[in-house]
């Protein structure tokens, strides 16, 4: 059974997180996390138009979704933050395995893991 990814929608959340979060980066994904009091954890993805046009942005977004949909299977978190991963440009090359270890690397050094 999949657990519904639960994702910030407003870009006054985004910016909520951009201002008071903390950043944490790897060579292909940098990651900003703001705990918080309420809600369980919230993910957002930021991937600009330098990875490419839509089709691999989608790629993209739709691993990183994957992604964090297994972690939440495989480890119970119980959190409340809103976390985004902003993806660096020469991610599109990155295979899913490296992009999974980047992502879990990235959540232990914020201590959510």
């Amino acid at each position: 059974m999949n657990k519904k990814l639960v994702t910030l929608k407003r870009n006054k959340e985004f910016n909520f997180v951009y201002r008071k979060g903390k950043s944490f980066f790897t060579q292909h994904l940098s990651m900003i996390f703001f705990q918080n009091k309420y809600g369980g954890l919230r993910y957002g993805f930021s991937i600009s138009k330098k990875v490419g046009k839509a089709v691999v942005r989608n790629k993209v977004r739709r691993r990183l979704k994957s992604i964090c949909r297994d972690i939440m299977k495989d480890n119970e978190i119980g959190l409340s933050a809103n976390i985004i991963f902003v993806a660096k440009k020469d991610i599109q090359n990155v295979r899913y395995d490296e992009l999974s270890s980047e992502v879990i690397h990235l959540m232990k050094k914020a201590k959510i893991l």
